[in-house]
């Protein structure tokens, strides 16, 4: 059933141009299904061209090198689109394994930009980082494979009516955050790639750059993930005074100050707040104020250890 459906949506070819997903930051798991639509005036695919295009399935499922030539050179998107709505990887994954790295055929298929219903607009690698921090199995794996054939990792989407726009390093820090596992390799291998690492990205409440990510995954509990995430990004050079949002009580902080104000009951936020000062980080006084009022009782042993660097001692 699964090949069947890959097969309809294969077979739509160059008219399946609007589709709806999923890129919701609360989102797991299976988004509402693509539905491709024809264009005016494409003629419907009649009983006697089935069996071509179940040919061309076949061969993407048992041959890489076959599906590399057969299938059309938007097949990439498509399957890794219905990669991030729950499907199975293996189409997109054979599709990109195919590809020769360095390639024109590879930099066509991987950095190729398009667009679908609800605002959603990105190449296949941005995808599979939005597939990460949904949750779809295998999409880290998908997102490294496309770093290893070279896809450009810089290339920002969209996301959502006022067009949002975000990085795939900004969604593989939003999956750190979300405990899915391998995702701090994801950002490791981006960063290594040479993408800014205070790309800032948006979507819904959330503002901010990667580090806030960080900050935000630490305070809920992803205390080794969220220290080792922003190890790599403090490693290479991330700014750790940039602000940005976390929900609408959380405006214009940066992430030092989402760690401070859980410290010094979240050891893991200490640590953090020592890290981050270590690298330049600051706070205003009207932040440490702002900071005593937060913490009321335990304010004062939270600036006390920010004063000793975040040592706690």
């Amino acid at each position: 059933r699964a090949c069947a459906r890959r097969r309809h949506v294969l077979a739509a070819g160059q008219r399946a141009t609007s589709m709806s997903t999923c890129a919701r930051l609360g989102f797991v798991g299976a988004a509402p299904r693509a539905t491709p639509r024809r264009r005016p005036g494409t003629r419907v695919r009649g009983e006697n061209h089935k069996s071509p295009v179940r040919d061309r399935c076949a061969r993407a499922t048992s041959s890489p090198r076959d599906a590399e030539t057969s299938l059309p050179a938007t097949s990439l998107w498509l399957a890794t689109l219905r990669a991030a709505e729950g499907d199975d990887i293996a189409p997109a994954a054979a599709l990109v394994n195919a590809l020769e790295p360095g390639s024109e055929a590879a930099r066509s298929a991987l950095d190729e930009m398009r667009s679908a219903e609800g605002g959603v607009s990105g190449t296949p690698l941005w995808l599979a980082c939005v597939a990460a921090r949904n949750g779809a199995p295998g999409a880290i794996e998908l997102a490294q494979l496309m770093v290893d054939k070279g896809a450009d990792c810089s290339i920002p989407g969209t996301q959502g009516v006022a067009g949002d726009s975000t990085t795939p390093l900004w969604w593989a820090a939003a999956a750190v955050e979300a405990g899915v596992t391998g995702a701090v390799d994801l950002a490791r291998r981006l960063v290594d790639a040479g993408v800014d690492v205070d790309a800032e990205g948006t979507y819904d409440v959330v503002r901010g750059p990667p580090l806030l990510w960080a900050a935000v995954a630490v305070r809920n509990g992803e205390d080794a993930n969220g220290l080792a995430l922003a190890e790599v990004l403090l490693s290479a050079d991330a700014n750790p005074n940039l602000r940005g949002s976390y929900g609408p009580t959380a405006v214009g902080v940066t992430p030092l100050m989402l760690a401070a104000q859980a410290a010094p009951e979240n050891g893991g936020c200490v640590k953090l707040c020592a890290a981050l000062l270590e690298a330049g980080a600051t706070m205003e006084a009207n932040e440490v104020s702002s900071l005593l009022m937060y913490r009321v009782g335990s304010s004062l042993v939270a600036v006390k250890n920010l004063l000793k660097g975040g040592r706690g001692d």
